[in-house]
């Protein structure tokens, strides 16, 4: 039986209320303007399903999209409204019995901030649609749905072909010369799928610094430290629909000569470094594609190994510490605990947390079909956990 009242409600062509962001393409200088042209804009869309039981004369139809950010500072609510974007869709119509949908659409500024909960504050978002008619002693219809805004530090996290794209490292320390073990997961290739390639490099990003200006950047140093197959390669082909594919590999980052330690937020250095551990992985279905991950990274330096957590080790020496041009004299103390100087097994054990390096053996390197990982949490249980305390705090905001 039809409901003999007028309803209204949201609809996203997701089915779940979690909007994802991805990183510019063009980095953005200002905090405060969006500028559409330089970036990838994120689109937010959806529709409106109004039912009237009777024949109505409606005043006006839209929908508003708000992000609202609530601080507390000094004991004291801070509130701001970030985001305030408003979409009419219709005004002044009369309208039939019978259902009536409208689609709409928002371009969303990627830097808005995403969806917090803390006990000094939280930003929460929301779809609110109004439906105003034009009559005497008549309630307009409101209907909220809350959303949950999330940033994704990768441009690729799903590929055309290839499905979701997961990469991952492991290193018990991570230093400058140093091994990591490199895990790649593929839950869904399509079948037919031929991974041709694989690579990874290190980026080294140099910036010259005067009074906290950039005064100039210096051309990107990438390290290649791991380059297996090519185009005309096969390194594994999917079979069918149900398999997956899962790749591990250990690579040797760069040692102090062709690459230096990563610099800190709070150092004043003038020379800054940054780096990214880039993941390409080289493939083809119909055409020949590359798919690119990139890892931000910070990389101590090497002399910050596991052992020199211990107290460090010196040899012997007779020379006595001069007062004046130290940097000319033979070296007093060498410290023999650097990452540059180990040799392979202990590195990779070193990155595997292994305890005793006589029986440690390294993981298998490669890539194969597995068997599609098990979690003892599904994603869908922890994303509606998460949408019930989102649409609690819309409930609570007014």
């Amino acid at each position: 039986m039809p409901s003999q009242k007028a309803t209204l409600t949201i609809d996203l062509p997701n089915t779940h209320n979690v909007i994802t962001f991805k990183p510019p393409s063009t980095p953005q200088f200002s905090r405060t303007t969006p500028n559409y042209r330089t970036q990838d804009p994120t689109e937010l869309r959806g529709s409106l399903e109004l039912y009237l039981p009777s024949k109505r004369q409606v005043k006006s139809i839209k929908v508003n999209l708000k992000n609202v950010e609530d601080i507390i500072i000094n004991g004291k609510s801070n509130r701001r409204l970030v985001l305030n974007e408003e979409l009419l869709i219709s005004v002044n119509e009369l309208m039939h019995q019978g259902v009536h949908q409208y689609e709409f659409s928002f371009i969303v500024d990627t830097r808005t901030p995403t969806y917090e909960r803390h006990s000094r504050g939280g930003t929460l978002q929301y779809l609110e649609a109004f439906v105003e008619f034009d009559e005497i002693f008549s309630k307009s219809l409101i209907h909220k749905m809350p959303l949950i805004f999330v940033g994704h530090p990768n441009s690729e996290d799903y590929v055309e072909d290839i499905g979701p794209f997961e990469v991952s490292f492991k290193t018990q320390h991570l230093t400058i010369a140093g091994y990591i073990l490199i895990g790649i997961y593929l839950p869904s290739p399509a079948p037919g799928l031929e991974i041709r390639g694989v690579k990874v490099s290190l980026e080294q990003h140099t910036t010259i610094h005067d009074e906290e200006k950039v005064i100039e950047k210096l051309p990107v140093n990438v390290n290649v430290l791991l380059d297996k197959g090519g185009k005309t390669d096969c390194l594994i082909r999917v079979p069918d629909q149900d398999s997956v594919i899962e790749g591990r590999y250990f690579v040797r980052l760069p040692k102090d000569d062709d690459c230096r330690p990563s610099t800190l937020d709070w150092s004043l250095a003038r020379f800054r470094q940054a780096h990214f551990l880039v993941v390409d992985m080289l493939y083809k279905k119909e055409k020949l594609k590359m798919a690119t991950v990139k890892i931000p990274l910070v990389l101590p330096q090497c002399l910050l190994s596991a052992d020199s957590i211990a107290l460090p080790t010196y040899t012997d020496t007779g020379y006595p510490v001069p007062a004046k041009r130290l940097w000319e004299m033979p070296l007093p103390q060498s410290h023999i605990n650097c990452s540059c100087g180990k040799d392979d097994k202990s590195l990779k054990a070193d990155a595997e947390g292994a305890n005793n390096l006589d029986t440690y053996v390294p993981s298998r390197e490669g890539i194969w079909i597995s068997n599609l990982r098990t979690k003892e949490e599904s994603i869908p249980s922890r994303d509606s956990y998460e949408e019930i305390r989102a649409a609690k705090r819309v409930n609570e905001y007014y």
